[in-house]
């Protein structure tokens, strides 16, 4: 799975996760000075009501793709993993719409509850069809939803201190996915680690941090990365050998 809190500027993802943030920002209230309990339990109950929703539209559409896929000849092959993944990088290329956003704002009434039973239904009906695969899910943009909503959260272990959205993200969906990866640039590391130490206090553990930024630093890489897109007849043209001199030079580092 693959969610963006921001799709701006390069138009890269589905639009579902930025507009539940967007809607999140003037439907959540405001803790109180005083007495803030109930307002707690109302925004995290709001939260989560909406992340079960898009993860549930993601799983459900993963789901379909893969029960078609697993019908034709063949069956599920590795070529599907890259289509689905496009899929959710350019679903209006691909699709003319986002039905990822589109059917996620249709579930705002949706009980938490339902939601999340079928959360788990999905994702059982996945795992029979990839035959025990692991599932991953990668949230990237993170920066975005560390300075969301801080005036409306407070941290799960230390109740005085105020958690962005993040923290109600990560809990809403890491009892799907545990191993959430959590990717995105300038982001603060002491947030991070604020976030991961109230989110995932009850389960033990560390999170890992990578920062790896999977750059081209060879003109080997480049190419084998081209392969994937390109026809290893045309990259062994005059052309191709050009533009993979030129891909090499001017994207070194990229």
């Amino acid at each position: 799975m693959y969610f963006t809190a921001r799709t701006e500027p390069d138009g890269i993802g589905s639009r579902d996760l930025q507009e539940i943030l967007a809607h999140l920002s003037t439907r959540l209230a405001p803790l109180p000075n005083g007495n803030w309990s109930a307002a707690l339990q109302a925004n995290r109950a709001v939260a989560s009501r909406r992340f079960h929703g898009i993860l549930y539209v993601r799983l459900k559409i993963f789901c379909i793709f893969l029960k078609y896929a697993s019908s034709r000849p063949g069956g599920i092959r590795d070529e599907h993993k890259s289509r689905w993944l496009l899929l959710q990088i350019a679903p209006t290329t691909f699709l003319k719409s986002d039905p990822f956003e589109m059917l996620s704002q249709n579930l705002y009434d949706v009980p938490d509850n339902y939601l999340f039973a079928n959360i788990l239904m999905e994702k059982n009906t996945i795992t029979t069809l990839l035959n025990g695969q692991e599932l991953f899910c990668v949230l990237d943009e993170a920066q975005v939803p560390t300075k969301l909503a801080s005036e409306c959260f407070r941290s799960g272990n230390e109740p005085y201190e105020a958690r962005p959205i993040l923290r109600e993200l990560m809990m809403a969906w890491k009892g799907s996915f545990p191993g959430l990866i959590i990717s995105g640039t300038g982001i603060s590391m002491d947030k991070i680690g604020a976030v991961f130490s109230s989110a995932i206090a009850k389960e033990g553990g560390e999170p890992l941090t990578f920062t790896d930024l999977g750059v081209f630093d060879s003109g080997e890489g480049q190419r084998e990365y081209m392969e994937q897109y390109l026809p290893s007849k045309f990259l062994d043209s005059d052309s191709g050998t050009a533009l993979a001199s030129r891909a090499a030079y001017w994207l070194h580092g990229r």
